[in-house]
């Protein structure tokens, strides 16, 4: 029997003191690549999916969009959780959260969404999703975030989940 997916998978990283700004903070920008990398990171440990294969096959995606809300900041050489998931989808885009929370899981340090669009390598024009994708995406879609109701929304429904800020 095969178990169901983990529809938010959460990875420790620590952040590494070349990526903070002379104050010891995560510089802005680089919140940006923990992030990102961290998805990236889950779609081939928890779903082995590799984005190379789609790649040679013809089908990539481009960011169309970031919403980042930065709470709390993060230091060098601290640990820190990123959990990431599917949070919508059409035959055209995905749109992802991914989540920092401090080492305990217990502070937001920033909040994520991002929309990724398909395209195609040759043409590099919007694509449709290739069906084994979208049955991908079908399974780790996580239907608990509200997409419609917007990130503040999500926002302060993880803010009464966690500690205070």
């Amino acid at each position: 029997m095969q178990l169901p997916l983990d529809i938010e998978p959460c990875t420790r990283y620590v952040i590494r003191f070349g990526d903070c700004d002379p104050f010891g903070h995560l510089n802005n920008a680089r919140y940006l690549d923990y992030l990102v990398s961290a998805r990236e990171d889950h779609l081939r440990d928890f779903y082995q999916f590799d984005i190379q294969e789609f790649i040679r096959n013809g089908v990539g995606w481009v960011i169309g969009q970031h919403e980042l809300v930065y709470l709390k900041p993060a230091r060098y050489y601290e640990p820190v959780w990123i959990r990431t998931s599917l949070i919508g989808h059409s035959d055209h885009f995905v749109q992802v959260e991914a989540l920092m929370l401090d080492e305990a899981k217990l502070q937001v340090k920033a909040l994520l969404w991002t929309k990724y669009y398909c395209v195609s390598t040759a043409s590099g024009r919007k694509a449709v999703h290739p069906p084994a994708f979208m049955s991908l995406v079908e399974k780790i879609h996580n239907p608990r975030v509200d997409l419609a109701a917007g990130q503040p929304a999500r926002l302060a429904q993880l803010l009464k989940k966690t500690v205070a800020p």
